[in-house]
């Protein structure tokens, strides 16, 4: 299949884990694939942001992908200089740059006619989580973001949705959760394992795609059933 032949996409933080796969599906559908590394574009400063778009401005973009994101475990006891450069470093990372890589690339989308933006969220945006709210704020915005581009893309032809992964079998969960943590997860989860990071860049790839032409607006929530256990009855 080549569901996105002749297309061009960029995927923010494509080296590993959920973006490298989802690199890899478009590669494998066809499309020319945009993986800025860090010396290109650091994400952690808007002014690097902008300076890339202006950069790229004549790349005929036709799909974005803003994956890219970190999660710092920082202490929310106390106001102290590490809890304000956590926080403006996640929003910023997790937020106000794919804003701007959004508002950025729109413009060139226009002129060919429309695209598909997709930001990938976290469950921890529709639900909280008290030792990483820093995160969980930084998706919940995502999330707000998505439905207000897509209100003001659509006109457009922009389509604009999420994706909201819950806990995917990469290595880096594998190694921030212990065993058991993980086993507690596979039994609150109707389907029973890790989301696979595959189903993850599946999603992605059908929002890219013609196939979902009039899917805008939307959180989709790949996680095996996860969060709707949890809401109802919290696995034991």
């Amino acid at each position: 299949m080549e569901n996105l032949k002749g297309k061009t996409a960029l995927v923010t933080g494509a080296s590993r884990g959920i973006g490298g796969a989802i690199a890899q599906r478009f590669v494998d559908e066809g499309a020319n694939v945009i993986m800025p590394s860090r010396n290109e574009m650091d994400l952690a400063d808007v002014a690097s942001v902008a300076q890339y778009v202006q950069a790229h401005a004549n790349v005929p973009l036709d799909i974005l992908v803003n994956n890219a994101a970190i999660n710092p475990m920082t202490p929310l006891d106390e106001i102290t200089p590490e809890l304000l450069k956590a926080f403006e470093e996640v929003m910023t990372v997790n937020l106000e740059s794919p804003f701007l890589l959004s508002i950025g690339f729109a413009p060139g989308m226009i002129e060919r006619g429309g695209g598909s933006i997709i930001n990938i969220a976290s469950l921890w945006g529709i639900l909280g989580r008290g030792n990483r709210a820093l995160y969980s704020m930084s998706k919940h915005g995502l999330i707000g973001m998505t439905e207000s581009l897509a209100q003001l893309l659509g006109p457009q032809k922009i389509r604009v949705n999420a994706v909201s992964p819950g806990f995917v079998g990469t290595d880096m969960t594998y190694q921030n959760l212990r065993p058991n943590q993980i086993e507690d997860i596979k039994q609150g989860t109707p389907l029973g394992e890790l989301v696979p990071v595959g189903h993850i860049a599946n999603a992605v790839l059908w929002l890219a795609s013609a196939e979902s032409g009039y899917i805008t607006g939307q959180n989709i929530v790949v996680d095996g059933g996860w969060s709707n256990v949890g809401r109802i009855a919290p696995p034991k």
